[in-house]
Protein backbone atom coordinates (compact mmCIF):
# COMPACT_ATOMS: atom_id res chain seq x y z
CA UNK A 1 0.00 0.00 0.00
CA UNK A 2 1.20 3.49 -0.66
CA UNK A 3 0.00 6.85 0.54
CA UNK A 4 0.51 9.58 -2.02
CA UNK A 5 -0.42 13.20 -1.58
CA UNK A 6 -0.43 15.45 -4.57
CA UNK A 7 -2.56 18.40 -5.51
CA UNK A 8 -3.87 17.58 -8.93
CA UNK A 9 -6.50 19.90 -10.43
CA UNK A 10 -7.77 17.62 -9.39
CA UNK A 11 -30.87 6.06 -5.15
CA UNK A 12 -31.88 4.48 -3.82
CA UNK A 13 -29.10 2.83 -2.00
CA UNK A 14 -27.41 6.18 -1.74
CA UNK A 15 -23.98 4.63 -1.80
CA UNK A 16 -20.54 5.39 -3.16
CA UNK A 17 -19.78 4.35 -6.68
CA UNK A 18 -17.24 1.67 -5.87
CA UNK A 19 -19.51 -0.34 -3.53
CA UNK A 20 -23.05 0.41 -4.57
CA UNK A 21 -24.92 -2.75 -3.62
CA UNK A 22 -22.98 -3.42 -0.50
CA UNK A 23 -25.32 -6.05 0.93
CA UNK A 24 -25.67 -8.24 -2.15
CA UNK A 25 -23.77 -11.49 -1.94
CA UNK A 26 -21.82 -13.09 -4.73
CA UNK A 27 -20.57 -10.05 -6.59
CA UNK A 28 -16.98 -9.00 -6.87
CA UNK A 29 -15.83 -5.41 -6.94
CA UNK A 30 -12.15 -6.04 -7.59
CA UNK A 31 -11.15 -8.28 -10.46
CA UNK A 32 -8.15 -8.81 -12.65
CA UNK A 33 -7.58 -7.17 -15.99
CA UNK A 34 -8.50 -9.54 -18.80
CA UNK A 35 -5.59 -8.39 -20.90
CA UNK A 36 -5.30 -6.52 -24.15
CA UNK A 37 -8.24 -5.88 -26.43
CA UNK A 38 -8.45 -6.62 -30.13
CA UNK A 39 -10.26 -4.49 -32.65
CA UNK A 40 -13.34 -6.07 -34.21
CA UNK A 41 -16.26 -4.97 -36.34
CA UNK A 42 -17.15 -2.08 -38.60
CA UNK A 43 -15.28 1.07 -37.50
CA UNK A 44 -18.45 3.13 -38.00
CA UNK A 45 -20.77 0.79 -36.10
CA UNK A 46 -23.42 2.89 -34.38
CA UNK A 47 -22.68 5.95 -36.52
CA UNK A 48 -24.83 6.94 -39.49
CA UNK A 49 -25.35 10.17 -41.38
CA UNK A 50 -28.24 11.02 -39.06
CA UNK A 51 -27.46 9.61 -35.66
CA UNK A 52 -24.97 8.22 -33.18
CA UNK A 53 -26.23 5.21 -31.20
CA UNK A 54 -24.91 4.64 -27.69
CA UNK A 55 -25.39 1.68 -25.34
CA UNK A 56 -26.03 1.33 -21.62
CA UNK A 57 -26.29 -1.85 -19.53
CA UNK A 58 -27.55 -1.21 -16.00
CA UNK A 59 -29.40 -3.03 -13.24
CA UNK A 60 -32.91 -1.60 -13.24
CA UNK A 61 -34.99 -4.64 -12.21
CA UNK A 62 -34.40 -7.89 -10.34
CA UNK A 63 -34.14 -8.20 -6.53
CA UNK A 64 -34.10 -4.40 -6.09
CA UNK A 65 -36.42 -2.88 -8.72
CA UNK A 66 -35.32 0.52 -9.98
CA UNK A 67 -31.91 0.22 -8.34
CA UNK A 68 -29.85 1.96 -11.03
CA UNK A 69 -32.64 3.36 -13.19
CA UNK A 70 -30.98 6.72 -12.78
CA UNK A 71 -27.96 5.57 -14.80
CA UNK A 72 -29.73 5.53 -18.18
CA UNK A 73 -32.10 8.32 -17.12
CA UNK A 74 -29.26 10.79 -16.67
CA UNK A 75 -27.81 9.95 -20.08
CA UNK A 76 -31.22 10.33 -21.72
CA UNK A 77 -31.63 13.75 -20.12
CA UNK A 78 -28.31 15.07 -21.41
CA UNK A 79 -28.89 13.61 -24.87
CA UNK A 80 -32.32 15.30 -24.95
CA UNK A 81 -30.61 18.62 -24.26
CA UNK A 82 -28.00 18.09 -26.98
CA UNK A 83 -30.57 16.88 -29.52
CA UNK A 84 -32.74 19.92 -28.85
CA UNK A 85 -29.73 22.04 -29.82
CA UNK A 86 -29.24 20.16 -33.10
CA UNK A 87 -27.16 17.20 -31.99
CA UNK A 88 -23.47 16.74 -32.68
CA UNK A 89 -22.21 17.58 -36.18
CA UNK A 90 -25.82 17.28 -37.36
CA UNK A 91 -26.35 13.82 -35.85
CA UNK A 92 -28.94 13.08 -33.17
CA UNK A 93 -27.89 10.99 -30.19
CA UNK A 94 -29.85 7.82 -29.36
CA UNK A 95 -29.46 5.60 -26.32
CA UNK A 96 -30.24 1.88 -26.31
CA UNK A 97 -30.43 0.72 -22.72
CA UNK A 98 -30.60 -2.89 -21.52
CA UNK A 99 -31.36 -4.24 -18.06
CA UNK A 100 -29.19 -6.97 -16.57
CA UNK A 101 -31.68 -7.50 -13.69
CA UNK A 102 -28.70 -7.90 -11.34
CA UNK A 103 -27.67 -11.08 -13.13
CA UNK A 104 -24.16 -11.86 -14.31
CA UNK A 105 -25.14 -13.83 -17.42
CA UNK A 106 -27.64 -11.18 -18.47
CA UNK A 107 -25.00 -8.50 -18.13
CA UNK A 108 -22.63 -10.41 -20.39
CA UNK A 109 -25.38 -11.14 -22.95
CA UNK A 110 -26.60 -7.54 -23.04
CA UNK A 111 -23.06 -6.21 -23.40
CA UNK A 112 -22.31 -8.63 -26.24
CA UNK A 113 -25.50 -7.69 -28.11
CA UNK A 114 -24.93 -3.96 -27.82
CA UNK A 115 -21.23 -4.08 -28.66
CA UNK A 116 -22.14 -4.92 -32.23
CA UNK A 117 -24.67 -2.08 -32.51
CA UNK A 118 -23.31 1.00 -30.77
CA UNK A 119 -20.61 3.60 -31.18
CA UNK A 120 -19.80 3.54 -27.45
CA UNK A 121 -21.18 2.70 -24.04
CA UNK A 122 -22.11 5.52 -21.66
CA UNK A 123 -22.74 5.22 -17.91
CA UNK A 124 -23.52 1.52 -17.68
CA UNK A 125 -23.96 0.69 -14.01
CA UNK A 126 -24.22 -2.70 -12.32
CA UNK A 127 -22.33 -4.60 -9.66
CA UNK A 128 -22.08 -7.31 -12.33
CA UNK A 129 -20.36 -5.11 -14.92
CA UNK A 130 -17.33 -7.38 -14.68
CA UNK A 131 -19.42 -10.13 -16.27
CA UNK A 132 -19.62 -8.06 -19.43
CA UNK A 133 -15.95 -7.15 -19.32
CA UNK A 134 -14.95 -10.17 -21.42
CA UNK A 135 -17.23 -8.90 -24.18
CA UNK A 136 -15.80 -5.39 -23.97
CA UNK A 137 -12.30 -6.83 -24.10
CA UNK A 138 -12.91 -8.04 -27.65
CA UNK A 139 -12.89 -4.47 -28.93
CA UNK A 140 -10.03 -2.01 -28.84
CA UNK A 141 -12.14 0.60 -30.66
CA UNK A 142 -15.13 0.66 -28.30
CA UNK A 143 -15.18 3.40 -25.68
CA UNK A 144 -16.87 2.84 -22.34
CA UNK A 145 -17.53 6.10 -20.50
CA UNK A 146 -18.52 4.96 -17.03
CA UNK A 147 -17.64 4.69 -13.38
CA UNK A 148 -17.15 0.94 -13.49
CA UNK A 149 -17.41 -1.20 -10.38
CA UNK A 150 -15.21 -4.16 -11.37
CA UNK A 151 -11.52 -3.58 -12.04
CA UNK A 152 -11.82 -5.60 -15.26
CA UNK A 153 -13.87 -2.65 -16.49
CA UNK A 154 -12.02 0.27 -14.93
CA UNK A 155 -8.56 -1.02 -15.87
CA UNK A 156 -9.52 -1.42 -19.50
CA UNK A 157 -7.65 1.09 -21.62
CA UNK A 158 -10.86 2.15 -23.36
CA UNK A 159 -12.71 2.88 -20.11
CA UNK A 160 -12.94 6.57 -19.29
CA UNK A 161 -14.50 7.74 -16.05
CA UNK A 162 -15.66 11.33 -15.51
CA UNK A 163 -14.56 10.90 -11.90
CA UNK A 164 -11.80 8.28 -11.63
CA UNK A 165 -11.67 6.45 -8.30
CA UNK A 166 -8.77 3.97 -8.12
CA UNK A 167 -8.46 1.64 -5.16
CA UNK A 168 -8.08 3.75 -2.06
CA UNK A 169 -9.73 6.90 -0.82
CA UNK A 170 -9.46 10.66 -0.56
CA UNK A 171 -8.07 11.67 2.82
CA UNK A 172 -8.88 15.39 3.01
CA UNK A 173 -12.15 14.98 4.87
CA UNK A 174 -10.58 12.54 7.32
CA UNK A 175 -7.86 15.06 8.11
CA UNK A 176 -10.45 17.80 8.58
CA UNK A 177 -12.45 15.74 11.11
CA UNK A 178 -9.26 14.78 12.96
CA UNK A 179 -7.91 18.30 13.25
CA UNK A 180 -11.22 20.07 13.84
CA UNK A 181 -12.84 17.72 16.34
CA UNK A 182 -9.88 15.80 17.76
CA UNK A 183 -11.35 12.42 16.84
CA UNK A 184 -9.16 9.34 16.66
CA UNK A 185 -11.06 6.07 17.28
CA UNK A 186 -13.21 4.73 14.45
CA UNK A 187 -16.34 2.66 14.78
CA UNK A 188 -17.83 1.18 11.64
CA UNK A 189 -20.41 -1.23 10.25
CA UNK A 190 -20.10 -2.46 6.69
CA UNK A 191 -21.94 -4.75 4.32
CA UNK A 192 -20.54 -8.23 3.85
CA UNK A 193 -19.58 -9.20 0.32
CA UNK A 194 -18.98 -6.55 -2.30
CA UNK A 195 -18.55 -3.75 0.22
CA UNK A 196 -15.74 -5.26 2.21
CA UNK A 197 -12.82 -4.58 -0.12
CA UNK A 198 -13.84 -0.96 -0.53
CA UNK A 199 -14.38 -0.61 3.22
CA UNK A 200 -10.91 -1.99 3.92
CA UNK A 201 -9.40 0.54 1.53
CA UNK A 202 -11.18 3.35 3.36
CA UNK A 203 -10.06 2.10 6.77
CA UNK A 204 -6.47 1.86 5.51
CA UNK A 205 -6.76 5.47 4.31
CA UNK A 206 -8.03 6.53 7.74
CA UNK A 207 -5.19 4.70 9.47
CA UNK A 208 -2.71 6.38 7.14
CA UNK A 209 -3.62 9.74 8.68
CA UNK A 210 -3.53 8.63 12.29
CA UNK A 211 -6.86 6.97 13.11
CA UNK A 212 -7.28 3.73 15.05
CA UNK A 213 -10.01 1.16 14.42
CA UNK A 214 -11.89 0.64 17.67
CA UNK A 215 -14.81 -1.48 16.46
CA UNK A 216 -16.06 -2.91 13.19
CA UNK A 217 -18.48 -5.60 12.05
CA UNK A 218 -19.61 -6.89 8.69
CA UNK A 219 -23.38 -7.25 8.44
CA UNK A 220 -25.82 -9.33 6.40
CA UNK A 221 -28.56 -7.93 4.22
CA UNK A 222 -31.31 -9.09 6.57
CA UNK A 223 -30.04 -7.33 9.69
CA UNK A 224 -32.04 -4.50 11.24
CA UNK A 225 -30.95 -4.42 14.90
CA UNK A 226 -27.64 -2.69 15.62
CA UNK A 227 -28.16 -1.94 19.31
CA UNK A 228 -25.41 -4.35 20.41
CA UNK A 229 -22.99 -2.73 17.98
CA UNK A 230 -23.81 0.71 19.33
CA UNK A 231 -23.23 -0.39 22.93
CA UNK A 232 -19.89 -1.97 21.99
CA UNK A 233 -18.79 1.15 20.16
CA UNK A 234 -19.67 3.27 23.15
CA UNK A 235 -17.71 0.91 25.43
CA UNK A 236 -14.74 1.11 23.03
CA UNK A 237 -14.75 4.92 23.30
CA UNK A 238 -15.45 5.34 19.61
CA UNK A 239 -15.52 9.06 18.83
CA UNK A 240 -15.86 8.82 15.02
CA UNK A 241 -18.68 6.73 13.56
CA UNK A 242 -17.91 6.10 9.89
CA UNK A 243 -20.68 4.46 7.84
CA UNK A 244 -19.79 4.62 4.18
CA UNK A 245 -20.05 0.95 3.17
CA UNK A 246 -23.73 0.50 4.00
CA UNK A 247 -26.87 1.60 2.23
CA UNK A 248 -29.05 4.52 3.26
CA UNK A 249 -31.60 2.27 4.98
CA UNK A 250 -28.95 0.81 7.28
CA UNK A 251 -27.56 4.26 7.96
CA UNK A 252 -31.02 5.47 9.01
CA UNK A 253 -31.50 2.48 11.34
CA UNK A 254 -28.12 2.92 13.02
CA UNK A 255 -28.78 6.62 13.62
CA UNK A 256 -32.22 5.87 15.05
CA UNK A 257 -30.92 3.19 17.41
CA UNK A 258 -27.93 5.29 18.47
CA UNK A 259 -30.31 8.04 19.52
CA UNK A 260 -32.42 5.53 21.42
CA UNK A 261 -29.29 4.55 23.33
CA UNK A 262 -28.47 8.22 23.89
CA UNK A 263 -25.10 7.72 22.19
CA UNK A 264 -23.63 10.44 20.07
CA UNK A 265 -19.94 10.33 19.08
CA UNK A 266 -18.14 13.56 18.25
CA UNK A 267 -18.36 12.93 14.49
CA UNK A 268 -20.67 10.81 12.35
CA UNK A 269 -19.85 10.75 8.64
CA UNK A 270 -21.34 8.91 5.69
CA UNK A 271 -21.20 9.65 2.01
CA UNK A 272 -24.43 7.71 1.51
CA UNK A 273 -26.37 10.36 3.40
CA UNK A 274 -26.60 12.75 0.45
CA UNK A 275 -29.62 11.22 -1.25
CA UNK A 276 -32.96 12.69 -2.26
CA UNK A 277 -34.84 9.99 -0.35
CA UNK A 278 -32.68 9.75 2.79
CA UNK A 279 -34.83 11.94 5.03
CA UNK A 280 -37.88 9.83 4.12
CA UNK A 281 -36.15 6.87 5.79
CA UNK A 282 -35.86 8.63 9.14
CA UNK A 283 -38.66 8.34 11.71
CA UNK A 284 -37.03 11.20 13.57
CA UNK A 285 -35.02 13.58 11.35
CA UNK A 286 -33.13 14.88 14.38
CA UNK A 287 -31.32 11.52 14.56
CA UNK A 288 -29.28 12.67 11.55
CA UNK A 289 -28.56 16.16 12.86
CA UNK A 290 -24.91 17.07 12.38
CA UNK A 291 -24.12 14.14 10.10
CA UNK A 292 -21.23 14.92 7.72
CA UNK A 293 -20.70 13.74 4.16
CA UNK A 294 -18.00 14.48 1.62
CA UNK A 295 -18.35 14.47 -2.14
CA UNK A 296 -16.40 15.15 -5.31
CA UNK A 297 -19.59 16.36 -7.02
CA UNK A 298 -21.57 19.53 -6.56
CA UNK A 299 -24.74 19.39 -4.48
CA UNK A 300 -26.84 18.23 -7.41
CA UNK A 301 -30.16 17.93 -5.54
CA UNK A 302 -30.49 21.67 -5.94
CA UNK A 303 -28.48 23.35 -3.21
CA UNK A 304 -25.81 24.46 -5.71
CA UNK A 305 -28.22 25.55 -8.43
CA UNK A 306 -27.34 29.24 -8.03
CA UNK A 307 -23.57 28.76 -8.22
CA UNK A 308 -23.28 25.81 -10.63
CA UNK A 309 -25.51 26.37 -13.68
CA UNK A 310 -25.10 22.71 -14.70
CA UNK A 311 -27.04 21.68 -11.58
CA UNK A 312 -30.03 23.64 -12.82
CA UNK A 313 -29.60 22.24 -16.33
CA UNK A 314 -29.44 18.72 -14.95
CA UNK A 315 -32.57 19.08 -12.83
CA UNK A 316 -34.53 20.88 -15.55
CA UNK A 317 -33.70 18.35 -18.28
CA UNK A 318 -34.33 15.39 -15.99
CA UNK A 319 -37.85 16.75 -15.59
CA UNK A 320 -38.26 17.50 -19.31
CA UNK A 321 -36.92 14.17 -20.55
CA UNK A 322 -38.82 12.03 -18.03
CA UNK A 323 -40.96 13.62 -15.32
CA UNK A 324 -40.96 10.35 -13.37
CA UNK A 325 -37.16 10.09 -13.28
CA UNK A 326 -35.37 10.51 -9.95
CA UNK A 327 -32.39 12.93 -9.99
CA UNK A 328 -30.17 10.69 -7.88
CA UNK A 329 -26.45 10.02 -7.76
CA UNK A 330 -26.54 7.63 -10.70
CA UNK A 331 -28.56 10.05 -12.81
CA UNK A 332 -26.04 12.77 -12.04
CA UNK A 333 -23.23 10.51 -13.20
CA UNK A 334 -25.28 9.70 -16.30
CA UNK A 335 -25.42 13.42 -17.04
CA UNK A 336 -21.71 14.09 -16.58
CA UNK A 337 -20.71 10.86 -18.39
CA UNK A 338 -22.85 11.94 -21.34
CA UNK A 339 -21.17 15.36 -21.20
CA UNK A 340 -17.77 13.70 -21.39
CA UNK A 341 -18.83 11.49 -24.30
CA UNK A 342 -20.26 14.45 -26.23
CA UNK A 343 -17.08 16.45 -25.69
CA UNK A 344 -15.09 13.61 -27.25
CA UNK A 345 -17.60 13.07 -30.05
CA UNK A 346 -17.35 16.72 -31.02
CA UNK A 347 -13.55 16.54 -31.00
CA UNK A 348 -13.61 13.34 -33.10
CA UNK A 349 -14.67 15.32 -36.16
CA UNK A 350 -17.53 15.38 -38.61
CA UNK A 351 -17.05 11.80 -39.81
CA UNK A 352 -15.90 9.91 -36.73
CA UNK A 353 -15.19 6.24 -36.26
CA UNK A 354 -15.40 4.37 -32.99
CA UNK A 355 -11.63 4.58 -32.72
CA UNK A 356 -11.74 8.35 -33.22
CA UNK A 357 -14.00 8.58 -30.18
CA UNK A 358 -11.58 6.48 -28.12
CA UNK A 359 -8.68 8.65 -29.26
CA UNK A 360 -10.51 11.86 -28.43
CA UNK A 361 -11.34 10.63 -24.93
CA UNK A 362 -7.68 9.77 -24.50
CA UNK A 363 -6.79 13.43 -25.02
CA UNK A 364 -9.01 14.78 -22.22
CA UNK A 365 -6.68 15.44 -19.34
CA UNK A 366 -8.93 17.81 -17.39
CA UNK A 367 -12.68 17.48 -16.91
CA UNK A 368 -14.97 19.01 -14.30
CA UNK A 369 -18.35 18.95 -16.12
CA UNK A 370 -18.63 22.72 -15.90
CA UNK A 371 -18.34 22.68 -12.13
CA UNK A 372 -20.48 19.59 -11.46
CA UNK A 373 -17.33 17.67 -10.47
CA UNK A 374 -14.19 18.63 -8.62
CA UNK A 375 -12.09 17.85 -11.69
CA UNK A 376 -9.83 14.99 -12.71
CA UNK A 377 -7.47 13.74 -15.40
CA UNK A 378 -9.75 11.44 -17.39
CA UNK A 379 -7.12 10.15 -19.80
CA UNK A 380 -4.65 9.20 -17.07
CA UNK A 381 -7.37 7.89 -14.71
CA UNK A 382 -6.08 10.24 -12.02
CA UNK A 383 -8.53 10.98 -9.17
CA UNK A 384 -9.23 14.35 -7.67
CA UNK A 385 -8.12 15.19 -4.18
CA UNK A 386 -10.62 18.03 -4.06
CA UNK A 387 -14.04 17.70 -2.46
CA UNK A 388 -16.78 19.46 -0.57
CA UNK A 389 -17.94 18.71 2.93
CA UNK A 390 -21.64 18.93 3.71
CA UNK A 391 -23.66 18.44 6.84
CA UNK A 392 -27.25 17.76 7.86
CA UNK A 393 -28.58 20.81 9.66
CA UNK A 394 -32.23 21.19 10.62
CA UNK A 395 -33.30 18.54 8.15
CA UNK A 396 -31.44 20.09 5.24
CA UNK A 397 -28.15 19.58 3.46
CA UNK A 398 -25.78 22.48 4.09
CA UNK A 399 -22.29 23.22 2.80
CA UNK A 400 -19.54 23.30 5.40
CA UNK A 401 -16.30 23.34 3.42
CA UNK A 402 -15.99 25.42 1.35
CA UNK A 403 -18.89 27.37 2.75
CA UNK A 404 -20.05 29.24 -0.33
CA UNK A 405 -19.24 27.33 -3.51
CA UNK A 406 -16.88 25.00 -5.30
CA UNK A 407 -14.49 22.49 -3.81
CA UNK A 408 -11.50 22.56 -1.53
CA UNK A 409 -8.16 20.78 -1.93
CA UNK A 410 -6.89 21.77 1.50
CA UNK A 411 -6.53 19.57 3.35
CA UNK A 412 -6.03 17.20 0.46
CA UNK A 413 -4.43 13.88 -0.29
CA UNK A 414 -5.38 10.52 -1.80
CA UNK A 415 -4.41 7.16 -0.32
CA UNK A 416 -3.67 4.69 -3.10
CA UNK A 417 -4.14 1.05 -2.12
CA UNK A 418 -1.95 -1.17 -4.27
CA UNK A 419 -3.21 -4.35 -2.60
CA UNK A 420 -0.04 -5.11 -0.68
Amino acid sequence: MRAISRLSPARRTGIGLTCVVVLLAGCSGRGADDGPSTASGDPTTGITDDEVVVGNVSAVSGPIPGLFQGAPDGVEAYFAKVNADGGVHGRQLRLISKDDALNCNQNATATRELAGQVAAFVNSYSVFDGCGAEELAKYSDLADVSNGVDARVTQREQNFSPSPAPAGSRTGGFIYYRDTFGVKTIGSIYGNGAAESSWREQIAALESVGYELGYARGIAASETDFTADIIRMRDANVDFLYLNAVNASVLALVLKQAKQQDWRPKVIASGVAYDGEFFDLLDDPSAAEGLFFDSSSAMFLGEDRDTVPQVGEFLDWMEKANPDAVPDLFAMYGWVSAMLFVQALEAAGEDPTRQDIVDALGEIDSFDADGMLSGADVAAKEPSECYLLGQVQDGKYVRVLPEDEGFTCEPGGYYFDDGS
